[in-house]
């Protein structure tokens, strides 16, 4: 798109890919560019940041094509995936609610990577603060791409707390 003249020209089509989303009327509404608007940079990027932030979309590319009477628009959505179940393993009970608050996930939510994967890094960084210092998390995504789902495992290798717990003391 950095080649293509922004002289003034009129939308003549607005695209979305993948085509079958369960809520495409609802992403073009927020995309807010169509056909017979004049074409606006201001515009399409207002768009691209309504769509990642209706948190359905965790990734948009727009591309122009030149067409008679004006510009096609094609968006190509990267929709994010519904979260089914969160489950944690090798979590201790004590550890659960402040692991699952840094992660950040939650059934029904949708998966933005980017944010997750920031999240993992705040569960081992917290997990180390207390004590786990060689915590290790693995996180598995199980996705259902027909359905646009997720499964999230997050697998925790904690080895020993080299602290005390809180109200122990330990002499030697």
């Amino acid at each position: 798109a950095s080649a293509f003249a922004w002289a003034p020209a009129t939308v003549t089509s607005v695209t979305f890919h993948p085509e079958r989303v369960a809520a495409l009327a609802d992403l073009q509404s927020a995309f807010g560019v169509t056909a017979g608007q004049p074409l606006s940079r201001v515009a399409i990027r207002r768009g691209v940041q309504a769509l990642v932030a209706s948190r359905a979309v965790e990734d948009v590319a727009v591309e122009l094509a030149e067409r008679p009477g004006g510009v096609e628009v094609r968006v190509t959505m990267q929709l994010a995936s519904r979260i089914t179940a969160v489950d944690l393993v090798g979590v201790p009970r004590r550890e659960r609610a402040a692991v699952l608050a840094d992660l950040g996930v939650a059934v029904g939510e949708p998966l933005l990577v980017a944010t997750f994967e920031s999240g993992l890094e705040r569960a081992r960084t917290r997990l180390r603060e207390r004590g786990f210092f060689a915590a290790a998390l693995e996180p598995q995504l199980e996705f259902d791409v027909p359905r646009g789902t997720v499964a999230v495992t997050v697998a925790a290798a904690l080895g020993r707390p080299m602290m005390p717990e809180s109200g122990e003391t330990t002499i030697t």
